[in-house]
Parts: C-alpha cells; structure tokens; sequence
C-alpha cells in the first residue's frame, strides 16, 4: 500500500509540474504577442514637431558655408523628380521620401559608392518636414551623422533671391529688349569671337554682377575662380565667355528672356552647335559643373 501509495502521490507531483510549465508557457508565449501601441499624433505637423525634438537642424546660413568651405558631406534631396527638376541645391542627390530608407545603402547610390554610417548627411524638402521625418529615419538606420536643413528649398532660395535676382532686377528696370529667337544658339553673333570655332566646341557662358551685396560678389568671385579652373582642365574641348550684369544689362536681359535665370552667379551651357543644354544657378560647385560638361562629352 505504501508503494501504490508513493506512486500515486509521484504521479500528483508530475502533474501538477505540467501544469505549472504550461501556463508559464502560455504566459510568455501571450507576452510575447503583445505588440506595444503605435504612437498617435494628431496630424502630420505634430508628428514632424515631435521627430524635429530628436534631430539636429542646420540653417540655410550654415549649409552654404559648408559649400563654399568645400566641406565633404552628403547633400540629399527628398522631394520627388519634379520638384527637383525645377530647382535644386548645387550638388544635392535625389532620392524620394518614400524610397529613401531603401536606397540609402544601395551600391549605386546617386551614382556613388552608399555613404559610411558615420558621413554628415544633410537632408532638405520643401520646408522642412518630409526632410525632417527622413532624418529621423536615417539616424534609426545608424545614420548617426544626418542633419536636417531648416526651412528646406523655400529658404534657400529666399536667401539666393535677396538682392540677388535676375528676374527681380530686370523687372526694378525695365529694359527695351527684343526677344531672343527659337533657335537657341549661345550668344548674339557680336559675342562670339570665331564662329567656326563655336561650332566645334561645346561652350559655357558665365554670367556674374560687379554691382551687388557683398555676399553675391563673394559668391560671384568663387565662381569665376571654379570655372576657370574647370576651363583649364578641358584644353582644347570647351570655350567660355564671362558676361558682367553691371555693364551688360541688354545682353543678360535677352539670356534671361530666353533661359529664365533666376540668380547670379548663373552659368549656361551649350553644346557645339550652340544648343543649350542646360544651366546652374547660385552656388556653383566643381563637382556640379563638371557633371554637366560630362554630360555634354567633355570629359
């Protein structure tokens, strides 16, 4: 009896063990099911006040330092295609909001190796909230370098415009010009030294102001230093020609009528047929000049 007595009471023990692991089983097993609520914010505004509070901003002053220091950085455009079509910061690569998270490491990566988690990303929109909801993302991606530009596209081109827009000042004074025709070619026949030569080679124009705020002649002077220098690297592939606003008012007036410039310093380019091509504005880097020759073949 003793025996029978042991063995149903080792039987009760075992039991109650089983029991004991199943529900913790089950209590883990349901812990881990449970998915922690999503934060819920009140509207897209809220929700880029409350990214903006875990991000590092820069302003449009501090960005453009970084540009005419030549620092090394990564300048990333979010917009979509077209907005970026109509105007962009010297330099910026495109990459959509929506596709950014899975672009960022790809191997072709705006036509570049993906950047190193540590390299100083600076992201820009329209205004700065798409901007700012994608520097959030980088950082969680390890991004741990990635700024967002205050303000976004509108600023910058505000703070271009200020005392600076071709435009703006055709419009203060009037000019008695005619339009230029259809036929894009570079210049007016008066400036164009060799018109054999204008054939044959691709050619860029650059058009700076002597008569400006101190900022846009700054700007204006490290211009010209740049194209020369990209000048002297194509001997013998590329002409170019360098327009004053302030003492060629007439001729900058037909450009603009038939290239729409916006700011100085601007720079045109044709290929040798004198086909326009194409145009930077404002700050003009190296880089940027370089990949817009290359894509009229000269390189």
């Amino acid at each position: 009896m003793e025996i029978k007595g042991g063995e149903t009471m080792k039987k009760s023990l075992m039991g109650l063990w089983f029991t004991i692991a199943l529900l913790f089983f089950i209590g883990c097993g349901g812990e881990g099911d449970k998915k922690s609520a999503p934060v819920v914010f009140k509207d897209a505004q809220v929700m880029v006040a409350d990214a903006k509070t875990r991000i590092t901003e820069i302003s449009v002053e501090e960005l453009r330092a970084k540009i005419d220091k030549e620092e090394d950085f990564i300048l990333l455009d979010v917009r979509e295609p077209d907005e970026f079509e109509e105007g962009h910061i010297p330099g910026a690569i495109n990459i959509p909001r929506g596709l950014l998270e899975f672009r960022i490491a790809n191997t072709e990566f705006g036509g570049m190796d993906a950047p190193d988690k540590g390299k100083e990303l600076i992201i820009y929109c329209k205004m700065g909230g798409r901007s700012a909801l994608a520097t959030e993302s980088l950082l969680k991606l390890g991004y741990k370098n990635s700024k967002n530009l205050a303000g976004g596209w509108e600023v910058w081109e505000k703070d271009i415009a200020s005392g600076e827009s071709v435009i703006d000042t055709l419009k203060a004074k009037p000019q008695d010009t005619k339009v230029a025709t259809n036929e894009k070619k570079v210049l007016p026949d008066k400036n164009i030294e060799s018109k054999e030569e204008q054939k044959q080679l691709p050619k860029i124009v650059l058009i700076i102001t002597s008569q400006a705020c101190e900022c846009t002649l700054e700007r204006c002077a490290k211009a010209e230093k740049t194209v020369n220098e990209v000048v002297q690297q194509f001997p013998q592939k590329l002409t170019s020609e360098k327009l004053d606003y302030a003492k060629e008012q007439d001729l900058v007036a037909q450009l603009d009528k038939e290239y729409q410039l916006r700011f100085l310093p601007a720079l045109l380019f044709f290929d040798e047929q004198g086909t326009f091509k194409g145009k930077l504005d404002g700050s003009l880097g190296k880089g940027e000049i370089e990949k817009k020759l290359k894509e009229l073949g000269v390189e």
